[in-house]
């Protein structure tokens, strides 16, 4: 099945290219959060939906094929202001471990960081290890790494005989001076301000494209907007 998750930011053109996509056969699911609503389109007793709630969607689809099953999908918006995770998802979690079912879960779980191209980050973008660790030899405490280095080379045989024992010297050596640089000049994350790593020319001439497309579209002309921004 192809299944789409997305948040469309409650734009008439977000909303127009999902249709156009599934009109075209292109897509079988989409988990969105934030679709483009107006009072006379809103869904009526959704509160009321066992598993639904304002933010949460959820439903059993029938998959098709030689072994048919039942799969559980949710749609799931995270504010930024509740729990993590929410009550509302805990609870479908919670309610397919009985069921013992399949779950797919298309979340909006307003995680930012800056290496996947958000302007900030959040507690929910922070992961281990996302910014790399360097070390900078600028930043070497110079008589601190004296003192490792005197008290590391100090074992050092003075008197070589033999290759075994010139190999062994050697070898404390550059040990010792490995971990003195090492203690004296510690690794810092190193972040950055430019943009993610896919982000490319191309893309940026077609950003550039599709805006202009936009402010050109406002009056009517969503569709070829709509195949812009695809």
């Amino acid at each position: 099945m192809a299944i789409l998750q997305a948040n469309l930011h409650h734009a008439i053109a977000a909303s127009a290219v999902i249709e156009k996509i599934f009109s075209e056969g292109g897509l079988d699911i989409a988990l969105i959060q934030e679709p483009w609503i107006n009072a006379d389109s809103m869904v009526a007793g959704l509160n009321n939906a066992e598993l639904c709630s304002e933010d949460t969607v959820t439903a059993y689809v029938e998959v098709k094929g030689p072994n048919r099953s039942k799969v559980l999908f949710c749609s799931a918006y995270l504010p930024g202001d509740k729990q993590d995770p929410t009550e509302e998802l805990t609870n479908v979690l919670e309610y397919s471990r009985r069921q013992k079912s399949e779950l797919i879960v298309g979340c909006d779980a307003n995680a930012h960081h800056t290496i996947w191209g958000s302007s900030d980050t959040n507690m929910r973008g922070l992961v281990e290890a996302q910014y790399p660790r360097v070390r900078n030899p600028k930043d070497t405490s110079w008589d601190m790494y004296l003192t490792l280095l005197s008290e590391n080379l100090k074992d050092i045989p003075k008197t070589i005989k033999t290759p075994d024992s010139l190999n062994a010297a050697v070898k404390m050596l550059n040990n010792g001076i490995i971990n003195a640089y090492e203690r004296s000049c510690p690794e810092k994350e190193v972040k950055s301000n430019k943009s993610p790593m896919w982000w490319n020319k191309k893309l940026e001439k077609l950003r550039a494209i599709t805006r202009r497309i936009f402010n050109r579209a406002k009056p009517c002309d969503w569709d070829k907007y709509g195949k812009a921004l695809t």
